[in-house]
């Protein structure tokens, strides 16, 4: 019966019920952009130009104070840090969509 139908559906697990929520088809943007600090005499142009070509948002931040044989360095909203360019092209490639084929 419909009443028997009605008690025996349950609604599903929290967890499940926010990826049914989200479209996935959609990117899903960060809260606010990584903050790239780097010395103003020596800029990591290769990260600066990777994120531009790839869209991805970085917030750059010159330290006129830093000697130009600091190591630049990504701080994340949630206080993580990434440093060297390495890592930091790294990121930047693994951010971008993968049609730019930076990262592959």
């Amino acid at each position: 019966s419909d009443e028997e139908a009605s008690t025996n559906h349950r609604p599903p697990p929290p967890l499940l019920q926010l990826l049914l929520s989200r479209d996935h088809t959609k990117p899903r943007a960060m809260a606010s952009p990584p903050v790239l600090r780097y010395s103003a005499n020596a800029p990591p142009v290769a990260v600066l130009a990777a994120a531009r070509i790839g869209g991805v948002a970085l917030t750059a931040v010159p330290e006129k104070e830093w000697l130009h044989t600091a190591a630049p360095t990504l701080t994340f909203e949630g206080g993580a840090k990434l440093s060297g360019m390495a890592s930091l092209l790294r990121f930047v490639a693994r951010s971008a969509p993968p049609a730019t084929g930076l990262y592959g």
